[in-house]
Parts: structure tokens; C-alpha cells; sequence
């Protein structure tokens, strides 16, 4: 299992590619979180602490993805201004 590198793409995508990609990271760590559950199941608590750490950057991953693709749908649905 390997951490995603933070993304640099993240303001040059389109909003459909943020919310894929967040979504994209969202499995990514529920596999990561599945295999902590088994790991600490099993009693291995190191593997299970670093499983549960891959999890959670892909979660702070997605939440950026996730946070970038909202930005870029309000602004595409903010009106702008009346010309006088």
C-alpha cells in the first residue's frame, strides 16, 4: 500500500476531475482502513497504526480534492456583475 503524493493539480483540474479524484481517494482509504481493521483483528498493532495513517492521508487527500471542486462549482455559479 503506498501514500498519494499531496496533488498538484488540484487548481488546474475541473471540478468533475476534483470530485473523481476525491472520490478516487475516498476507496482508497476505505481499502486502507479495511486492512488496519484486519491487521488489528489479528493483534498487529504496528501494521494496523501505519494501514490506519495511509487511511487517513488519503482522507486528508480527498477532503482537498473535495474542498477544490466546491470552490470551482460556486464560482461557476456565481452570477457576474451587471454591467451599468
Amino acid at each position: 500500500m503506498t501514500v498519494d503524493q499531496k496533488s498538484t493539480t488540484t487548481g488546474t483540474a475541473t471540478a468533475q476531475q476534483n470530485h473523481l479524484k476525491a472520490a478516487e481517494c475516498c476507496n482508497s482509504a476505505a481499502v486502507a482502513h479495511t486492512e488496519a481493521a484486519k491487521h488489528s483483528a489479528s493483534g498487529d498493532v504496528k501494521s494496523a497504526g501505519y494501514h490506519a495513517a495511509v487511511a487517513q492521508g488519503h482522507t486528508l487527500n480527498a477532503a482537498e480534492h473535495s474542498e477544490a471542486a466546491c470552490k470551482k462549482v460556486a464560482t461557476a455559479a456565481t452570477p457576474a456583475p451587471a454591467m451599468k
